[in-house]
């Protein structure tokens, strides 16, 4: 079995990527003339990423086409036996016909079809083409032949096809792998469960007529008289396998892939191992086009198939829908972000201005995040603007959507001076001593920044020192007497829960605040990157540090003054007595705590300040590492385990439970973000086996959340860790705003 799907795997691979070489080579050319470039440069200006990116956008049709093309064998020579099936058999007959089959020729070898991109370049050098008045496009006279557009361009759509041949060669093992981890998913099958689930998705032979019988006697292939018939000259070799249409074989490969993943998940229900749930989490295959992509995006949600009630939007769980639809959208972005900025404009303007309209409406569902998800849309705006300045209709979306912003901004500080007003402090025992003796009236006025920062900034350092004075304060013999002492910053009005947190927000929810490069530096890389790293994290290490590297140099002067800002009032929140006091044992406020921290490395990381960045990283990964002694893991091993022995659950208790769970997976999603930070400061500081350690420990925790998503989905799509998710971000921030 291994030999004959490895045959269907490449010849499958060898076809599918030679099918994207004319289009690619034609999307270059017309979008180099476009852009104004000679037929000699177009050669010239292919970039590795964008070529790269370009071939392995085919992985995910390749693997569904070389499936398809092993069960549809299987069953067709099945089909030919007379007597019971026999599916190794098959098999070997499959294997058999496959090695008489001239071998797959070299990536070197593929043609390239030129005569719709000629067809193209002449419709552009007639009169009103865009090439018309270059004379680059036209014969010059005193130049040599060599030097004519003509052979100019020869050369370039040659450099064009070896630049696409390259980048087949360099990822012909990423393939490879795909195709050895549906191997192994066809493996857990027994030969009557593969016969039985491959004939219900099974792809039909092409019909092709027969040719009339000889009058000479001559034998006469199918292939020999269709082919003279349409003016082949070449002698065609004889087919010894069925011939099948390509489209029909990648769907017969995806209907086999979510049949199989059900049946091998069902079977597997009462006992999963970790094999198992391994082989079934390698097994899935994420689409990697990214017009597909944003098709199924539309496909499942548009600002016309929004439904105008939140009430019937929450009975026919809309939120679901467009989160879904979402990170298809995402998942296109991060893909065409790899290429070159000035192409596939129209695409990219495509995907922002859908994912806008989804964060707006996910803005209208969820409330509680409203904030959160009008920023992204603005954002998402700003980047479909920068592409296109001629979108009346975006650009008008934009201005409302920041004119909501301002609104929400100037009612959340007007209910923050209503409070303050109402309450003058609730914090320390300083403001209640004053409000019981109506001294503290000075406190209902707001302080300014900088004097609020300047507090913020001193308060960490002022810890240590209110601890030691609150002991020395009570007395030898126990009595309630106090004796008077120094006031601290902990104890001024000025410091008060409340405010310090409201300017810790309104930091990080600042315009001008990078959220894009906070997200890129969460962003967590792709299971399939993962998957080829192997044991070799040496070169993903260095990509994941040229990436910070890029983010970083994007950042303006405003954003690196707000980073500024924001480190101050992180660093203030973190210096508040409920978070210094709290014990690992209340859930809750360890989410707090790590999280602020998590934040607060990030920034210093943004800040390439990475001593710092790393001292926080490493707090928040020994905060959340598993208690020796068992001390608040009794609630962790619980939501880990199904069907707790309980007569009677009340609807508290389970309200109560998962609330704990989604606590719980945020934490365990804090701790995988601290291990990829903590590996990318320790790589950018040269400090490269800490770096590797702690990359190791990212991998097996990421292989560990994912086998148990992969154990608690009942449906093969939506089993991937997601690469930005902000779910602790939103607990911390937009909750506490709100």
């Amino acid at each position: 079995m291994d030999d004959a799907y490895k045959k269907c795997a490449k010849a499958a691979s060898y076809l599918e990527l030679y099918q994207g070489l004319q289009p690619f080579v034609y999307w270059n050319v017309t979008e180099s003339v476009q852009e104004g470039y000679g037929p000699e440069a177009i050669g010239e200006i292919q970039e590795e990423a964008e070529v790269e990116a370009l071939v392995l956008e085919r992985r995910s049709i390749a693997r569904d086409h070389a499936l398809g093309f092993f069960i549809s064998l299987l069953c067709h020579y099945l089909a030919r036996q007379s007597g019971p099936s026999h599916t190794d058999a098959a098999i070997e007959t499959v294997l058999a016909d496959l090695d008489k089959e001239p071998p797959v020729a070299s990536f070197t070898d593929f043609h390239l079809d030129t005569a719709d991109i000629y067809e193209y370049i002449n419709e552009q050098r007639q009169n009103d083409g865009l090439i018309a008045d270059d004379p680059d496009w036209h014969q010059r006279t005193k130049v040599s032949g060599t030097n004519q557009w003509t052979a100019e361009f020869k050369k370039a759509l040659e450099l064009t096809r070896m630049a696409y041949v390259e980048a087949c060669q360099r990822f012909e093992h990423r393939f490879a792998l795909g195709s050895q981890a549906d191997l192994a998913l066809v493996r857990l099958l027994t030969n009557d469960e593969l016969a039985r689930i491959a004939s219900q998705s099974k792809a039909q032979p092409r019909h092709a007529p027969a040719p009339p019988t000889s009058t000479t006697g001559n034998a006469v292939t199918t292939a020999g008289y269709w082919g003279k018939r349409i003016g082949q000259s070449r002698d065609i070799a004889p087919k010894f396998l069925p011939e099948f249409d390509p489209a029909h074989l990648v769907q017969a490969g995806q209907q086999f892939r979510a049949a199989c993943l059900d049946h091998v998940r069902t079977q597997h229900a009462s006992d999963p191992s970790k094999d198992i749930n391994a082989a079934l989490s390698q097994a899935l295959n994420p689409e990697t086009n990214p017009e597909r992509l944003v098709e199924r995006a539309r496909q499942l949600w548009t600002p016309q198939s929004a439904t105008p009630s939140p009430q019937a939007a929450a009975a026919n769980d809309e939120a679901a829908l467009v989160k879904t639809a979402k990170d298809l959208v995402s998942s296109a972005l991060r893909i065409l972000g790899t290429r070159d900025g000035e192409r596939n404009v129209s695409l990219r303007i495509d995907a922002h201005n859908l994912r806008g309209h989804i964060n707006q409406r996910l803005a209208a569902l969820k409330p509680q995040h409203r904030v959160n998800y009008l920023n992204r849309a603005a954002a998402d705006g700003s980047a479909s603007i920068e592409l296109d300045m001629d979108q009346s209709n975006i650009a008008e979306l934009l201005a409302q959507t920041e004119a909501q912003l301002e609104s929400l901004s100037t009612s959340i500080d007007a209910g923050s001076d209503g409070q303050e007003e109402k309450t003058p402090s609730a914090d320390t025992s300083l403001s209640k001593q004053a409000s019981k003796s109506g001294s503290s009236k000075g406190s209902a006025s707001q302080p300014s920044t900088s004097a609020q920062l300047s507090a913020a900034s001193g308060a960490k350092n002022s810890c240590s020192d209110v601890k030691q004075q609150e002991a020395n304060s009570t007395s030898a013999d126990g009595e309630g007497t106090t004796k008077p002492r120094d006031k601290t910053i902990l104890e001024s009005p000025f410091f008060r829960s409340d405010l310090v947190t409201g300017l810790m927000v309104d930091s990080l929810l600042n315009l001008a605040f990078p959220h894009r490069a906070l997200r890129e530096t969460l962003r967590f890389p792709s299971a399939a990157s993962l998957s080829a790293a192997s044991q070799d994290y040496v070169t993903m290490l260095e990509r994941l540090a040229k990436t910070h590297q890029q983010t970083n140099k994007s950042l303006t002067a405003e954003n690196k003054a707000q980073l500024k800002t924001a480190v101050k009032t992180v660093s203030a929140v973190l210096a508040l007595p409920d978070l210094q006091n709290a014990t690992r044992d209340d859930a809750e406020v360890t989410l707090r705590r790590t999280s602020l921290r998590l934040v607060l490395g990030t920034l210093f990381l943004l800040e390439n300040d990475l001593v710092k960045a790393q001292t926080e990283l490493e707090l928040v990964s020994n905060a959340l590492k598993p208690n020796p002694r068992g001390v608040g893991r009794a609630s962790n091993t619980a939501l880990g385990q199904e069907g707790e022995q309980s007569a009677v659950v009340v609807d508290d208790k389970v309200g109560r439970k998962e609330k704990e769970m989604a606590t719980w997976g945020m934490q365990m999603r804090v701790q995988g973000q601290t291990l990829l930070l903590l590996a990318k400061a320790c790589w950018l500081g040269n400090k490269v086996q800490e770096s590797i350690k702690f990359f190791r420990w990212f991998v097996r925790w990421y292989s560990e959340q994912q086998a148990r998503r992969v154990a608690d989905c009942s449906q093969g799509e939506g089993v991937e860790l997601e690469e930005v998710d902000m779910g602790w971000w939103d607990r911390v921030v937009v909750v506490t705003k709100a």
